[in-house]
């Protein structure tokens, strides 16, 4: 009996102790994306969002992020002015080196915070572009 249970739980340990066993399923911070789901109440700021180095659109253009979505399966980058009207919400929109979170009124934000939206980015997401802000943007010019 003694020695049935010694190897019993000696077979615990080593499968325990084995390199074949269950690994760390969390991936590191830099390979995946991570979405700030967490609001404040009144939904006032935007979702947070962490995209890889190298996954950001060339200056100038805009490319649509789906959260949930491996880093090569997303769209490409494009022109700005081809999403206007066509971002789903709940995705983003990366442009310049930032993500804008498609649920979030970044119109209000830009009138409350003159400056700190670039033009493109409210028609964009708005849907409602009048071609002001499609030059510049096709440019690589941030709009304010």
């Amino acid at each position: 009996m003694r020695m049935t249970t010694f190897l019993l739980a000696a077979t615990v340990i080593a499968a325990g102790c084995s390199s074949s066993g269950i690994r760390n399923p969390i991936p590191r911070r830099g390979d995946v994306v991570v979405v700030n789901d967490r609001q404040p109440a009144s939904g006032a700021r935007p979702r947070g969002l962490h995209v890889p180095k190298g996954h950001y659109p060339p200056p100038g253009q805009c490319r649509v992020w789906y959260p949930g979505t491996p880093p090569g399966r997303q769209p490409a980058p494009t022109r700005c002015s081809a999403l206007i009207g066509r971002v789903p919400a709940g995705a983003f929109v990366l442009y310049n080196e930032r993500a804008y979170d498609s649920k979030h009124d970044w119109a209000r934000e830009k009138k409350e915070r003159p400056g700190s939206v670039p033009d493109v980015i409210v028609e964009v997401i708005s849907g409602k572009g009048d071609g002001r802000a499609k030059a510049t943007a096709a440019k690589g010019k941030k709009s304010n």
